[in-house]
């Protein structure tokens, strides 16, 4: 009786070290989304303005992407399309989800987060989420707050990441509220530019990085005249405290020991808010910074030219994953009252977008020549 007793327990103690080994092979991945930031506004993207020292290490620990594009420029569409692989037409989020407008995704749609917990993942969400229903994009832990101060969210993703089970790898889904627009405008300053969440006093953790409007190189797409100064001075700090929240998530995740099993995604989910851009088609609008920071040992510090759609986020995440789904069938229902639930009983292409993690393990290859943009509601 002892004897089988003793094997069970070393069974039991094998399957453990087993799942926790498995768990290891797997990489743990963060997406951090910034809003309303524009590809050049950067600078590893070449943007002589502003100081991102903790973005551009992203870029040079792994692959900086030049022609990835969101499929639509507006937030909650945008964002939908980034958590399930499909264009708005499908996945039912055809405008922002706040109670004016009131957009929903369609019920019959399968999220990331949802096909990575199904994987093994602990999936972990903070900051801006924008979307409904929420109980279609569950996450094991959410908390929609501190999107405006990056210092904060990193000490609570570290206290989510010391709940996390021993034996999972994790996603984060990391999404800040800025540079959005958001403050009102600083009365104190010539021409009253708009705050970009910027304070008279600096967010604890965060120090503000300032910027002369005077000596500002002005994006090719604005007027160079003194209220486009103003309001890019204001931009420009509000990106800069991004980056040093980022810093603090990077810090983090190397106290822990994770940063080197780990992926890091960083983009926006459109662009800059002004003329030409948020809400438009036009590349300001819709050619966005994409930076894909690789595990120990990866590639580093290259380039790649090759068309990406944020139709393809969700596919490619869950192929690093290895738990891209061959196909799976929408659900059908014959709920005509409720628009926000789809009817579909087709077992289509799963996804819309295309895994690009070939790209990460090369940079010089490429997965399209064309992306599909739209654009509907704000």
């Amino acid at each position: 009786m002892l004897c089988l007793f003793n094997r069970i327990f070393l069974l039991i103690v094998f399957t453990v070290l087993i799942n926790r080994l498995q768990a290891a092979e797997k990489p743990n991945i963060v997406l951090i989304l910034t809003d309303d930031q524009g590809m050049n506004m950067l600078g590893c993207y070449g943007d002589p303005n502003v100081k991102t020292p903790h973005i551009d290490q992203l870029a040079k620990e792994g692959i900086l992407f030049t022609k990835a594009y969101c499929t639509t420029p507006s937030c909650s569409p945008s964002r939908s399309v980034i958590l399930t692989g499909l264009h708005n037409h499908r996945n039912g989020q055809y405008g922002l989800a706040n109670s004016f407008f009131n957009f929903k995704t369609h019920i019959s749609a399968l999220t990331l987060p949802v096909l990575l917990t199904q994987a093994g993942y602990y999936t972990l969400q903070i900051g801006k989420f924008h979307l409904q229903p929420k109980d279609i994009y569950k996450f094991d832990k959410s908390m929609e707050r501190y999107g405006m101060n990056p210092y904060h969210m990193s000490i609570e993703v570290g206290k989510m990441l010391d709940e996390k089970p021993a034996d999972k790898p994790f996603f984060l889904y990391l999404a800040s509220t800025e540079p959005h627009h958001d403050g009102g405008r600083n009365a104190k300053l010539p021409y009253s530019p708009n705050r970009f969440g910027n304070k008279d006093t600096p967010l604890e953790g965060i120090k503000n990085v300032y910027y002369n409007p005077d000596s500002l190189k002005i994006p090719f797409y604005l007027p160079d005249i003194p209220e486009t100064r103003a309001e890019l001075s204001q931009y420009f700090q509000a990106i800069s405290r991004i980056d040093e929240g980022i810093g603090h998530i990077i810090k983090m995740l190397k106290a822990k020991n994770m940063y080197d099993n780990t992926i890091i995604i960083f983009t926006s989910d459109n662009g800059a808010p002004f003329p030409g851009g948020k809400g438009n088609l036009y590349d300001p609008g819709v050619r966005l910074p994409f930076i894909v920071k690789t595990l120990k040992g990866g590639v580093k510090n290259q380039i790649s030219t090759s068309f990406i759609s944020f139709a393809d986020i969700t596919p490619t995440i869950l192929d690093l994953a290895e738990a891209l789904p061959l196909s799976y069938e929408l659900k059908k229902t014959s709920n005509k009252k409720d628009w926000s639930v789809a009817e579909y009983n087709s077992t289509d292409t799963v996804f819309h977008g295309k895994s690009f993690a070939s790209i990460i393990d090369n940079p010089i290859k490429s997965v399209q020549n064309e992306v599909f943009l739209s654009h509907s509601f704000a």
